[in-house]
């Protein structure tokens, strides 16, 4: 049985979802939803020469947009501080010496009475 078998989708979806959620063009990278997809297409709309003209900036859709921004950068500033901390903590950690590891096995053969 050495012939290669492809795997498929959990869910066939048609290749207009597909481009649209962006599947085939992120490397792996998990799906966006649809609300992510309206959110970000909204977003996009928004900041047009069109949308100024025509007033959708102005109202409820480009207030709506400029939260969806918003949002997305507290989450991002959240991630990035989350990050550092992350990074500080196990800095720290490597800092202190010893097998590097953390844990019940770093603790145990100090325990015991040193390294073998």
């Amino acid at each position: 049985m050495g012939a290669s078998v492809q795997r498929m989708p959990a869910v066939s979806r048609p290749a207009w979802m597909l481009a649209l959620s962006g599947f085939a063009d992120r490397g792996g990278a998990p799906r966006r939803s649809p609300v992510e997809i309206v959110a970000t297409m909204g977003s996009y709309l928004t900041r047009t020469p069109a949308a100024e003209v025509s007033g959708l900036r102005a109202g409820p859709f480009g207030r709506w947009a400029d939260g969806v921004t918003a949002m997305r950068e507290d989450c991002a500033a959240f991630a990035r501080h989350w990050q550092a901390h992350n990074d500080q903590v196990l800095g720290s950690l490597g800092s202190r010496g010893g097998s590097g590891g953390v844990g019940p096995a770093g603790a145990s053969r100090a325990a015991v009475g040193g390294a073998r």
